[in-house]
């Protein structure tokens, strides 16, 4: 790859024009400049986005490409886009995070690094209520597995320097090319609107096919999380904690050897989560959110168990054919080991 390598931006959006005209007027100031654009939109299921993107967008956004996708959910939309890219990497934003100017400068260092498959920054997150940041404590560790073998995110709230990890954030992450290969956006996972866990599955099969991944707290977007198309972000609605329950343990056990699977099972059983009660969150739904545990039960348990039997068909037919990195095997996982020094030992 050359020394400047050339970025293909893919924005997907679904009725979110006033967040998306933002986003790019921010991607516009980025420097290095993306030598590609590309929005993916919803076409007559968003007409409003599709008229400005025809009529007022090229104006202002010569190199911007449309790609109009029928079917709905990130994933398709993404899926729809991948044809259309030429650049060398592939920068995806979504439509209501605003990356800062120095967002691409700070990532594009890390692909120096031949074995670097993908790369992605810090996400920090507004209130709607009145548009301030978040305020989260800092956490040194983001986009590791810990000890029970569950894949953490936390790079909404990660500091410190450059490291290697196990899974990049959606909203904020850089694809090599040739590290993709045939592989694409897996449509198995269930959701309506943004299917969960789609980045953490890319970020596994890449990571099993050998590639690094390197997350830089120092490369940032603004995020404003837009009213989502399926669910409320606070719901815990049967179907909503059926598909979160069903991916992430689908993504969190086909890779993992079997003694992580017990671990994961065990932490279920004991702990669980709200979307998916264990003991100690059935308790805490009781207290907390009584109305709610009858969802979060049949949901949640209903869609373990079928996230259970994804995992087996996720292992063995894996959404496409990644590259390969330069003499690499199937690699460790990192547990958020500092790039330059040697990952910890682990078991992914």
């Amino acid at each position: 790859m050359s020394a400047a390598p050339s970025v293909t931006l893919m924005i997907p959006t679904y009725r979110r024009l006033d967040m998306l005209q933002r986003c790019l007027h921010a991607a516009s100031a980025l420097a290095p400049a993306p030598a590609q654009w590309i929005v993916v939109c919803r076409g007559a299921a968003d007409a409003d986005t599709a008229a400005w993107l025809a009529h007022e967008a090229p104006r202002r956004y010569p190199r911007l490409r449309t790609v109009m996708v029928a079917e709905p959910g990130v994933v398709a939309a993404m899926n729809a886009g991948l044809p259309h890219v030429t650049g060398e990497l592939l920068a995806i934003l979504d439509d209501d995070a605003l990356p800062r100017p120095d967002w691409l400068a700070r990532l594009l260092p890390h692909f120096a690094d031949p074995a670097v498959g993908g790369a992605g920054g810090r996400d920090v997150v507004y209130r709607e209520e009145d548009g301030l940041p978040l305020p989260l404590p800092e956490v040194p560790l983001a986009g590791y597995r810990d000890g029970w073998g569950r894949i953490v995110g936390n790079t909404h709230r990660v500091s410190g320097p450059p490291r290697a990890v196990e899974t990049l954030k959606g909203c904020n992450w850089i694809l090599r090319r040739t590290a993709l290969g045939t592989a694409r956006f897996d449509e198995r996972l269930h959701g309506q609107g943004a299917q969960p866990g789609n980045e953490a599955w890319m970020c596994q099969v890449l990571r099993h096919a050998g590639w690094q991944l390197v997350l830089d707290p120092a490369a940032i977007v603004d995020h404003y999380p837009a009213a989502r198309s399926d669910y409320g972000r606070q719901s815990f609605a049967r179907q909503r904690c059926f598909e979160e329950a069903c991916n992430i343990t689908a993504i969190s056990l086909a890779y993992a050897p079997p003694g992580m699977r017990l671990r994961l099972v065990l932490f279920q059983l004991l702990i669980g989560s709200r979307n998916c009660p264990g003991a100690y969150y059935l308790v805490h739904s009781l207290l907390k959110r009584p109305r709610c545990l009858p969802g979060q039960l049949l949901g949640g348990w209903g869609g373990f168990l079928a996230g259970c039997r994804l995992a087996r068909t996720l292992r063995a037919q894996p959404p496409g054919r990644p590259g390969r990195p330069p003499g690499a095997g199937r690699v460790a996982a990192s547990g958020g080991a500092v790039l330059g020094a040697a990952p910890r030992e682990g078991e992914a």
